[in-house]
């Protein structure tokens, strides 16, 4: 096993491409691009804007400000995604049948296919703001106010 112990400055762009790994951020306020096939996967304290694809990861992202567009998807993982109370976003999702989604947030409800029971979840979150995509097959997703 190998363990990396990466410091930056908290203004600093983060990619990271991964296999299987554990990623631990905190404290960063940029944006980061995160692909990882079964990782595990925890950011707190963050302040910027994702684009996180995962196959079958775990993912826990904990905003303390959401300040650009993101994107969240995953084809069969648990993705759980915290934000404050009072964040204005742009919900947009594009879930398949077999997705779960909870939200704290209230959100608007499409139906795409009433017999299959596609849905799809957006709108405007208190009052709007960056755009927040979110897609999965199979997946979970939890949308938390925190």
């Amino acid at each position: 096993f190998v363990h990396y112990t990466i410091k930056m400055p908290r203004t600093a762009q983060l990619h990271i491409k991964d296999y299987k790994s554990k990623t631990k951020i905190s404290d960063l306020s940029a944006d980061v691009e995160l692909n990882t096939y079964k990782g595990e996967v925890e950011i707190s304290n963050f302040e910027g804007a994702i684009d996180l694809e995962t196959y079958k990861g775990e993912v826990d992202v904990v905003f303390s400000k959401l300040t650009g567009g993101s994107r969240f998807e995953t084809y069969k993982g648990d993705v759980r995604i915290s934000l404050p109370g009072k964040s204005g976003f742009e919900l947009d999702s594009d879930f398949g049948r077999r997705t779960d989604f909870t939200s704290d947030f209230d959100v608007q409800t499409r139906y795409r296919d009433r017999k299959r029971r596609e849905v799809d979840y957006y709108g405007s979150v208190n009052g709007g703001g960056p755009r927040l995509q979110l897609k999965s097959e199979k997946g979970t997703f939890r949308l938390r106010q925190s």
